[in-house]
């Protein structure tokens, strides 16, 4: 991918003498459409749209505004249609260079330009959630995409909290029955628990399992949990 932003193809939402300030809405509005077009990319097997699967790879909307604002643009390619009816087609390097992703090292700044051109503080939900593609198309059908934005972001944490719960509600369940088929076999229980713990259990959580199950902790288990976190 490139390393440096391009504005090929982009609309500049950088104020002139001659054109009105964007307003936030505007500007939030191009941020998403710009995000949009990366995601569609040349065909939807782009390395942006792998990479924006992973959550750290997502890019803030007030991050996006900021690099929007000097001329970039997070892809500068054609659009599918326009690619597929291409001949020849361009090289790997030329596609490559279609895409944009910022280097993490300069996020802090290009979000704190963008919270301004927004007129929002760094702790606003625009400089502080990364949508995901499908939050990005409700994003732009919303009426009031800020509302909808936080209401977004909230429904992101509770199904990230839910599955989390899942995650340690599985350790456990999976260290008992481990440690049963261990039991039963006359052998020692504790790389059961130990495993549960080094993945995250929830020690008191865990003991009840345990206990509920007939189940003994190994005897420096508080010593191992604490040694775990």
């Amino acid at each position: 991918m490139a390393t440096k932003p391009t504005s090929k193809t982009s609309t500049t939402t950088t104020a002139t003498d001659d054109a009105p300030t964007p307003t936030p809405a505007e500007l939030l509005a191009d941020a998403v459409a710009d995000l949009q077009r990366a995601i569609d990319g040349h065909t939807s097997n782009n390395p942006f749209a792998l990479a924006y699967r992973l959550t750290g790879a997502r890019l803030t909307i007030a991050e996006v505004v900021a690099i929007r604002s000097t001329g970039g643009t997070i892809y500068s390619g054609p659009t599918p249609a326009v690619y597929a009816a291409a001949t020849p087609k361009p090289t790997d390097e030329e596609r490559a260079a279609w895409y944009y992703v910022p280097a993490r090292a300069g996020a802090a700044d290009r979000i704190a330009r963008g919270c301004g051109l927004l007129g929002i503080t760094p702790d606003h939900v625009l400089a502080t959630w990364a949508p995901g593609a499908s939050d990005l198309s409700a994003l732009a059908k919303a009426k009031d995409p800020i509302t909808e934005a936080e209401a977004l972001s909230k429904a992101a944490e509770v199904k990230a909290a839910e599955k989390a719960k899942a995650e340690r509600e599985r350790l456990i369940k999976k260290s008992v029955t481990d440690a049963a088929t261990l039991a039963a076999l006359d052998l020692d229980t504790a790389p059961a628990w130990r495993k549960a713990i080094t993945a995250g259990a929830d020690v008191d959580a865990l003991t009840l399992a345990w206990a509920n199950a007939k189940l003994t902790p190994p005897a420096d288990g508080d010593e191992q949990a604490s040694d775990a976190k």
